[in-house]
């Protein structure tokens, strides 16, 4: 992907440079959509980490308002995957932040905001069927796995 490819892309998500970084959030929004409904706690969850791991500025809260409010397509986040990983090819391109190492800890706030609506009297934390498929989705689609070589990896792309 070249610059104005990115570029485009981004413009294609809603999101423009300046808060390019907010894209990671969007693995975390299809979680949480995962099951049809965005609970409270999701909500809250994204939010959380979002804030905590400086993904949103004004604007970028703009964006995951709108993206927790319609349920984006499978292609939307198809793109927005793509452009996750083109960034973390540039090892944090755009001034995002965005890594191979930031990658994996999205794929791990998925889990987090998927932990977050299931439970039994907030004791036991339980995954519906939907928010795995979705989990393994992502983590497919960032190619995230134990063993693999980061570098190899986006070089790939």
């Amino acid at each position: 992907m070249d610059d104005r490819e990115l570029i485009d892309a981004l413009h294609y998500l809603g999101i423009d440079e300046d808060n390019a970084r907010v894209i990671a959030v969007l693995p975390m929004v299809q979680v949480a959509w995962a099951d049809g409904t965005i609970q409270q706690s999701e909500r809250d969850a994204i939010f959380a980490i979002a804030e905590r791991e400086g993904f949103l500025d004004e604007e970028g809260q703009k964006v995951v308002d709108g993206w927790l409010a319609h349920s984006p397509s499978a292609d939307y986040h198809s793109r927005g995957r793509d452009v996750i990983l083109e960034l973390a090819r540039r090892n944090g391109g755009l001034e995002t932040g965005i890594t191979a190492e930031k990658v994996d800890a999205i794929v791990g706030f998925c889990s987090t905001v998927a932990k977050a609506a299931g439970g039994l009297f907030g004791v036991a934390f339980t995954v519906s069927t939907q928010e795995k498929a979705a989990l393994a989705e992502i983590a497919q689609a960032l190619r995230i796995t134990a063993s693999d070589n980061w570098n190899e990896l986006l070089e790939e792309r």
